[in-house]
């Protein structure tokens, strides 16, 4: 065998140790994926720290505070999976109904003059939210997702925060009661009551939540969640003018109402 041969060998050899081979080992692409949810749930509102200053509002034995019940919870958002183990989200929720009532009685010690008496306090309360939120996912890591069958299909924790912006429309703001000494009854009115003077009074304040719960991942494009919300606003005012049973007017600002929402909520979304 002459030098030429052996050396077209060699070559030929390495070009089959080249083709043959199996190619090198490429990174895992990360996961990117966009993704539309819808939202359902319930929202159990707590104490609003409801403050009423007591230049204009009459006292009373069991004071102003209470919660304000529970409204449906709905949701639309747009997210976006950064990484695996990370995801952005912008959500537009919507809380109908909230409702507030507090009956009252007067100290026994009460002289205002002009003095409402007995009476039960009411107000309505929807709130419309805007947030963005950053969540961290268990199907990033290994250990935090678990697979529930062959199909591919499976479960993992995930934790988050947002923040943003609420929309807070107070409606059917009023009080109603019995005089508590017939000197208030005038002939023209029979009972004094207190409404706001605008239908609707609307308050934008400054929003935040944390939650967590659960994703069943049942395919690659589709998957439920279960999971717990605690959400709040900052203080906000309550009507600026109010009308009272005889019709007049009054401007009250620097005396409004004072209150927070928040609350603690279940939520279920696709």
């Amino acid at each position: 065998m002459t030098k030429g041969m052996i050396f077209k060998l060699g070559v030929f050899l390495c070009m089959g140790v080249h083709l043959f081979s199996a190619p090198p080992e490429q990174p895992t692409p990360i996961e990117k994926r966009a993704y539309l949810k819808f939202e359902s749930g319930a929202s159990f509102s707590t104490d609003g720290s409801v403050h009423a200053p007591s230049d204009f509002w009459d006292p009373a034995k069991q004071g102003y505070n209470d919660d304000f019940g529970i409204a449906p919870l709905f949701l639309l958002a747009f997210g976006y999976d950064i990484i695996p183990a990370l995801t952005s989200e912008l959500s537009l929720s919507y809380r109908p109904h909230y409702s507030y009532k507090k009956y009252q009685v007067p100290p026994d010690s009460i002289q205002t003059p002009g003095a409402l008496g007995t009476k039960t306090r009411h107000f309505h309360l929807d709130a419309t939210s805007l947030l963005f939120s950053l969540f961290f996912n268990g199907k990033g890591f290994d250990a935090l997702r678990w697979e529930t069958g062959p199909s591919g299909s499976y479960i993992y924790p995930f934790i988050g925060a947002g923040v943003g912006i609420s929309e807070l429309t107070i409606y059917d703001f009023r009080s109603t009661g019995i005089p508590a000494n017939p000197e208030f009854v005038t002939p023209d009115v029979s009972f004094n009551s207190v409404a706001s003077e605008n239908q609707y009074t609307k308050r934008y304040r400054f929003t935040y939540q944390v939650f967590a719960g659960f994703e069943y991942r049942l395919l690659p494009s589709w998957g439920f969640e279960l999971g717990y919300r605690w959400f709040s606003t900052t203080r906000f005012r309550g009507p600026s003018f109010v009308r009272d049973s005889r019709g007049n007017s009054a401007n009250i600002t620097g005396s409004e109402w004072k209150q927070r929402l928040s609350a603690n909520e279940v939520f279920a979304n696709v």
